[in-house]
């Protein structure tokens, strides 16, 4: 063989070794761009489901009970406030004060009705945000792998991470979170009420 013909044969191999090397990175590339496309849209379509699991407790109060925004509004704010253990006593009570509604129309018997549905939608508004959460790790533990790890993750598709969620809570919850300490007494003592 001639040193023509080695030449063609070993530059070919290199051409052909180097085409299949950036098909590859192209690959992965647009591969990654998929991933966080896909991860990045279920976000934001977890964060509607969110807001809109929020405005639906109001709204289902309002349309089964045929009570008014007002009342709804107080009446959620009242048993998320019980539960959260800022404000204790009689929930009938509390929202027949808090929204002018006359005793006569608000039975305890409504309340219950009210409080167990508000109890669902919340537990339906928990999931929701459990679920955003959720999504962000996954979004946050692709990018976290040892392969993305070798490469700048903004200059690699040019985009940010996500902002993890801001999850909606009470202020009893963030406290403990931050103090590392929960009283016994979830309700609250008497001196916080």
């Amino acid at each position: 063989m001639s040193k023509m013909i080695v030449t063609l044969i070993v530059g070919g191999t290199l051409f052909a070794l180097g085409v299949v090397s950036l098909l590859g990175v192209l690959g992965a590339v647009t591969n990654i761009k998929n991933t966080d496309n896909a991860l990045r849209r279920k976000y934001e379509a977890q964060k509607s489901v969110v807001e809109v699991t929020m405005d639906k407790m109001r709204k289902t109060l309002m349309n089964q009970y045929k009570v008014s925004k007002d009342f709804a509004d107080t009446f959620i704010q009242v048993v998320a406030a019980q539960a959260e253990g800022r404000k204790g006593g009689n929930v009938f009570k509390m929202v027949t004060e808090a929204s002018g509604a006359a005793p006569q129309t608000f039975t305890p018997d409504i309340a219950m009705k009210m409080m167990n549905t508000i109890g669902g939608e919340m537990a339906e508004f928990q999931r929701a945000q459990v679920t955003w959460v959720d999504i962000h790790r996954e979004h946050d533990t692709f990018y976290n792998k040892v392969f993305l790890g070798f490469f700048n993750y903004s200059s690699l598709i040019g985009r940010e991470r996500l902002e993890p969620p801001k999850v909606v809570t009470s202020s009893v919850a963030k406290e403990a979170m931050k103090t590392g300490e929960l009283n016994d007494d979830i309700l609250g003592s008497e001196k916080d009420k």
